[in-house]
């Protein structure tokens, strides 16, 4: 996938050993209220995203932005990230989610109807051994820079240091996120990622 979304946010791949048969719709919630595009038998799939994420999907462009650091829920004391619209709405594109059985088996008597099984794919995959392409929601113009360092609050000698350079502009944007290599310094094992990238736009 190019590393630009572009004006139409589009987007089309193949899923590699894809095990649903049929063609079948592709949401980004499940019960699928918010069907964005369609994935079939081999595979192959092609959605284009809404002007928002669905509301379940919708956080705080902070939120969103600490959610990168899988330690934030712990002691995160060093925090220098400068969020130009800390409030404004943003999201992620998730996994997409495909109904697996065409329809849900029938139960006798006043017994409901169990609901229906779901398959998962990534629209947007991994595409270094280091690095992950994601697509991200802005409801307004913002710039994120800093870093944010956390330890967990579970496993004692793990921190993660997450580094922030990124500018959006409303609607939905293509960002990367680099994994540097883990490393052991004086007993704690340290994680370092950088967050770069943004600027495209997914309006005219």
């Amino acid at each position: 996938m190019s590393d630009l979304l572009g004006q139409t946010p589009e987007l089309s791949g193949k899923v590699a050993e894809w095990s649903i048969p049929s063609s079948r719709s592709a949401s980004l919630d499940r019960p699928q209220k918010t069907v964005i595009g369609t994935i079939d038998g081999a595979g192959n799939y092609r959605v284009t995203l809404p002007a928002q994420p669905p509301e379940t999907q919708q956080v705080t462009l902070t939120q969103l932005v600490r959610g990168f650091n899988i330690l934030e829920g712990g002691d995160c004391s060093v925090n220098t990230l400068v969020i130009s619209a800390p409030e404004a709405v943003a999201g992620k594109l998730e996994s997409l989610y495909v109904v697996r059985d065409d329809a849900p088996g029938a139960t006798g008597g006043a017994q409901p109807s169990p609901p229906p099984s779901y398959n998962t794919f990534k629209a947007i995959p991994r595409y270094f051994l280091n690095a992950v392409s994601e697509a991200l929601y802005s409801s307004v113009a913002a710039t994120v820079k800093g870093e944010l360092s956390c330890t967990s609050k579970y496993l004692k000698g793990k921190r993660d240091d997450l580094f922030v350079n990124i500018a959006l502009v409303p609607g939905w944007n293509s960002v990367t996120l680099i994994y540097g290599e883990e490393q052991v310094v004086e007993g704690e094992t340290i994680q370092k990622k950088l967050l770069r990238g943004g600027l495209v736009s997914s309006t005219p």
